[in-house]
């Protein structure tokens, strides 16, 4: 297991507020997304509630291992059933966790 680590960067805040920038981007490769996806770095989960805003979206693994940044993601995606976020890298999940879209 990789070691524990916290984010110490701050443009996330900022990028959050460049929604057409982000919406662009889920564009590039929307019409390639299968109904569940494993998000790697969600971050404070910004790209995450883009991504379940997508009606093709039925399933949501948001990946964060930072430990600053996991409760927010948490808390900005208390309002989905369809998203699952955890504390985790992505190495560490089950051989068995399967997805359309990483």
């Amino acid at each position: 297991m990789k070691t524990q680590f916290e984010y110490s960067g701050t443009e996330l805040e900022a990028m959050a507020l460049a929604q057409n920038y982000q919406r662009w981007i889920l564009s590039q490769f929307a019409p390639y997304l299968g109904r569940r996806v494993i998000e790697v770095g969600a971050g404070i989960g910004t790209f995450s509630q883009l991504l379940l805003s997508n009606g093709s979206v039925s399933e949501l693994l948001a990946l964060e291992p930072a430990e600053n940044l996991f409760p927010i993601l948490q808390d900005q995606l208390a309002q989905y059933d369809r998203a699952q976020p955890r504390r985790e890298y992505i190495e560490n999940l089950p051989v068995t966790q399967s997805a359309d879209s990483v």
